[in-house]
């Protein structure tokens, strides 16, 4: 990764570390993944060389900005689905200034609607939206993955609770396991 996206990236964490400092409502914040994890989701996208990248729940762009840093090493592209428009609009801003802009297909509004209008198959996904809604969408990307493909999934130590039945579906439809950075990062290979 370059200096200027690590300088970004540095700067919409603090934002979301005083963010979260307010005890702002959740509609008010961003919500974005920890520096760590994002580091830990570049790893493994430009490891496997991944060049379709898909993100259902992008925020103010922080995962988006390491997802679009591998696309960018790999020759490839993420889409990124997000439900609030001023949180793409933040993201957008964010990737310009990182100089990441160009690798990135924003879709704003509801991704079950988003998710299906996507042609072809990705090859790298990352869930990091309403944890209702994790269960779902992974049973939908599994039509648009190809075999080997790795799925993440944020937040599944933090919301552990929450997320039962999506791990254990995960556990039971795909190769997983749980890497304890950040909030907790579920990986899974699609079979």
């Amino acid at each position: 990764m370059q200096a200027k996206e690590k300088q970004v990236i540095e700067r919409i964490w603090a934002k979301k570390e005083w963010e979260d400092s307010q005890n702002l409502v959740k509609e008010a914040r961003s919500r974005n993944i920890e520096p760590i994890a994002g580091e830990t989701l570049y790893f493994f996208a430009r490891g496997t060389r991944a060049k379709r990248i898909l993100e259902i729940g992008g925020s103010t762009g922080l995962s988006t900005i390491f997802l679009a840093a591998a696309a960018r090493d790999n020759g490839g592209r993420v889409y990124s689905l997000e439900l609030l428009p001023g949180r793409v609009e933040q993201a957008r801003y964010n990737l310009r200034d990182a100089g990441l802009e160009e690798y990135v297909e924003h879709r704003i509004g509801d991704a079950y609607r988003h998710l299906p209008e996507l042609e072809g198959k990705f090859d790298f996904v990352l869930l990091d939206c309403e944890k209702p809604d994790y269960l779902p969408f992974l049973k939908l990307v599994l039509d648009k993955v190809e075999p080997g493909t790795f799925i993440f999934a944020d937040n599944v130590i933090s919301h552990q609770n929450e997320l039962l039945e999506f791990l254990s579906f995960m556990k039971s439809e795909l190769d997983s396991m749980v890497i304890p950075v950040g909030k907790g990062l579920a990986v899974g290979i699609s079979r």
